[in-house]
């Protein structure tokens, strides 16, 4: 895990640092990675200069946390980055139906390519309090993360701020 000092603002050093620490842990056999930091810390930047550097294998994923569509754009970004240029598995999700039939039909073409890709994500868990007042979105942001994390082979980057870092 790389941290970026919450008391101050990142410097350019430490921008750096973490950009390398995370570029390294890629190229070796670290399938899960996450950065830490204040809000305005530097993360989304981060991972926007990561998904550059990373290239086409690179999904990002920057779906607004407190959008109630958030979910559905996760997905929309996620379907999009799996075959950049290629309308196929976002017009797959303008079919009407459920939330989860959607996921899952995504999850099954993420898993075949898992082995190829890297998503970074921004702030998946930052509005999904556990319990039932967490709002729908930011049950549906947490829960793909959790699906994403879970897939065998896939690497995972993502940012977090003042959230408890998921532990399985």
């Amino acid at each position: 895990m790389s941290a970026l000092d919450p008391m101050l603002p990142p410097t350019l050093t430490e921008f750096e640092f973490a950009r390398r620490d995370v570029l390294r842990r890629l190229a070796g056999d670290m399938r899960r990675t996450v950065f830490v930091g204040p809000p305005s810390s530097g993360k989304t930047t981060l991972l926007h200069q990561l998904a550059s550097e990373v290239g086409p294998t690179a999904i990002l994923i920057d779906a607004p946390a407190f959008d109630p569509d958030a979910g559905p754009i996760a997905l929309a970004l996620l379907a999009a980055g799996l075959f950049p240029g290629s309308s196929r598995l976002v017009d797959a999700l303008r079919i009407p139906g459920a939330w989860t039939r959607k996921k899952d039909d995504i999850l099954a073409v993420v898993r075949e390519h898992a082995r190829e890709k890297v998503v970074l994500f921004d702030e998946p868990f930052a509005n999904s309090t556990p319990g039932p007042v967490a709002p729908p979105f930011g049950r549906q942001l947490a829960e793909l993360a959790n699906d994403l994390l879970a897939v065998d082979g896939l690497k995972v980057v993502w940012s977090a701020a003042d959230w408890p870092i998921p532990t399985e």
